[in-house]
């Protein structure tokens, strides 16, 4: 006798910057949807974090220098499949450097 198998829970997820120091890193939470970004380097950068899905997205900067992060939630649908990816740029102007991603589902 065979089951059905079952539905893979929704796992927490953190992804980082591929600069030497991991500069900047965003982590994923899907119990309550959240995202959190936080700078993990004093190295003059800022990390940018961005979470796309289904139908829409969101993204935010994370100020203040080494060791501040910044969180958002967003209400999801349940196994809606997110995409986080995080950058570090200098300013707000700058250009995105050291980029990484990694997807999940809510």
């Amino acid at each position: 006798m065979f089951s059905a198998p079952s539905a893979s829970a929704a796992n927490t997820f953190c992804v980082y910057t591929t600069d030497a120091f991991r500069g900047g890193q965003a982590c994923w939470t899907p119990n309550g949807d959240k995202l959190e970004g936080c700078d993990m380097e004093a190295d003059g950068l800022r990390p940018r974090v961005e979470m796309t899905y289904p139908g829409g997205s969101v993204s935010f900067q994370v100020f203040g220098g080494n060791g501040k992060c910044r969180e958002t939630a967003k209400n999801l649908p349940e196994g809606t499949r997110v995409t986080v990816k995080v950058c570090l740029k200098k300013g707000d102007a700058g250009r995105e450097v050291y980029c990484n991603s990694e997807s999940g589902t809510a």
